[in-house]
């Protein structure tokens, strides 16, 4: 059921006669021009342009909304000709809309939710129920932005808790050209969020005008909204071999996150700490660890569309589209001697035990939104490891971990995280070069140019947070 409000003011006070010439509508004889002296103002005002005839005042166009904020303004309506009205509504709109790929081009798919609604009263209206030319209506507005979307918002019967939560704003507004770039989002993305005041004038059940004024809105979820999702354990293993010619089985290697609800979340000011055990069991008693020389990460963003779970999906479309797949940030670390712990089990072989730090940072020029996910459009984070033995054998394991992309807001520093060092095992820290990576999807912010020592402020800020060794950590 849509949230429904009215506009302040239930009383609308008596009319009252406004000086200046009294304006004739025809056979009906002389009029006294009514007026509010507290909300709906009407005065004169002549408009010959059609595009003028209906839009929103906000007193702050630019500001970004949040989960709680009142929306405040007006709704101008001054038409061109005389319209009949029944009834004004003003919603506080969600537009999604999408172009799909998946072998070949796919039609444009738009979804609008109402997330809340306000009905101008009928007493607000003219007694005629005519908005006339050579008049300005101004009717007051107040929305209060709701924690989540109204239950109808979703068609599936078992969908995700997610799915109730608002999306961030994405893009550029829904009605622009589909290629263009994003100004808050990754380059060539397949999807845009937009937020409005959206203004229909009805007669007899038919829209006789409407009006879009896009929002800017960006939601602070607290970080309990989202781990139901990503609850699960996340591990990798791998059989070593070593020799060049020969190959002997040296032992099992795995990897393994230890805490994840703990690890997952991550935003552009505040760095996150991945601790990952590492464990070797050798498949001879005299075998000790291998050694590991070098661990790399990538951050990827995953953007799923699924409009098969429309109601009318459009035609031909595919019960499963490919996700649009693009890499956000890469990073390399030389890796220091680990602090391999022997673990003795009477009825085992021996087993080594390791615990590596590795902070996980966004990227100062790339800009990501947080994840969300709706019916239609979902947006997620991975985190992929990979860790390189010196075994002479060049083996390497892979652990992909999903990683949660907060609002700043959503993130507060612990006390135990600002001073805890968390690259006790890391020698140095340096990019990815595009060659190094085969995914013809993935994107990287670091050119092939000659680099230049810098320290961006997000290494600062982990730094000042005792994350990183200053002497150690190289940003370029």
């Amino acid at each position: 059921m849509m949230s429904s409000s009215t506009l302040a003011g239930d009383t609308p006070p008596p009319y009252e006669a406004v000086a200046g010439p009294t304006p004739t509508y025809g056979s009906a004889g002389p009029e006294l021009l009514p007026a509010y002296t507290n909300d709906t103002r009407i005065v004169p005002r002549k408009n010959e342009r059609d595009s003028e005839s209906i839009k929103f005042e906000l007193p702050d166009p630019g500001r970004v909304y949040q989960l709680g904020d009142l929306l405040i303004g007006e709704l101008v309506i001054c038409p061109v000709e005389d319209i009949s009205v029944d009834t004004i509504t003003i919603d506080f709109l969600l537009v999604e809309s999408t172009t799909m790929s998946d072998g070949h081009r796919m039609p444009r798919v738009v979804r609008k939710t109402s997330v809340c609604q306000n009905h101008v009263p009928r007493h607000c209206l003219p007694s005629d129920l005519k908005l006339k030319h050579g008049f300005q209506y101004t009717f007051p507005l107040s929305i209060l932005i709701p924690y989540s979307l109204p239950p109808t918002a979703c068609d599936q019967s078992n969908h995700s808790d997610m799915h109730s939560l608002l999306p961030p704003a994405l893009g550029a507004p829904f009605d622009y050209s589909m290629n263009l770039n994003h100004p808050d989002d990754l380059p060539d993305a397949c999807a845009r969020i937009s937020y409005g005041l959206r203004a229909r004038l009805t007669h007899e059940t038919i829209k006789v005008r409407d009006a879009f004024h896009q929002v800017s809105f960006a939601p602070a979820y607290p970080m309990d909204e989202f781990l139901p999702d990503y609850a699960g354990e996340y591990s990798s293993s791998k059989a070593i071999k070593r020799g060049m010619l020969r190959r002997t089985q040296l032992g099992k290697c795995s990897l393994s996150v230890s805490d994840p609800t703990t690890n997952l979340k991550i935003s552009r000011s505040h760095p996150a700490t991945l601790d990952l055990n590492v464990n070797f069991t050798p498949s001879h008693s005299n075998d000790g660890p291998p050694e590991i020389h070098k661990m790399t990460y990538r951050i990827r963003s995953f953007t799923y569309l699924t409009p098969a779970r429309l109601k009318r999906p459009p035609k031909n479309c595919p019960s499963r589209m490919k996700p649009c797949v693009q890499t956000v940030c890469r990073r390399k670390f030389e890796m220091k001697q680990l602090n391999w712990k022997q673990r003795t089990n009477p009825n085992r072989s021996s087993s080594y035990s390791a615990l590596a730090h590795l902070p996980l940072f966004l990227p100062d020029v790339e800009k990501v939104v947080p994840t969300f996910s709706t019916c239609l459009i979902s947006r997620h984070y991975e985190v992929e490891v990979q860790l390189f033995l010196d075994s002479h054998s060049n083996e390497s394991i892979v652990l992909q971990v999903p990683l949660i992309v907060l609002l700043d807001s959503q993130v507060p520093l612990s006390p135990a995280s600002q001073h805890r060092s968390s690259v006790s095992s890391l020698e140095s820290i340096s990019t990815i070069n595009d060659d190094d990576d085969d995914n013809n999807t993935s994107i990287s912010i670091f050119d092939s140019a000659p680099r230049i020592h810098r320290t961006s402020s997000i290494t600062k800020q982990a730094i000042a947070n005792n994350l990183f060794d200053p002497d150690v950590v190289e940003d370029f």
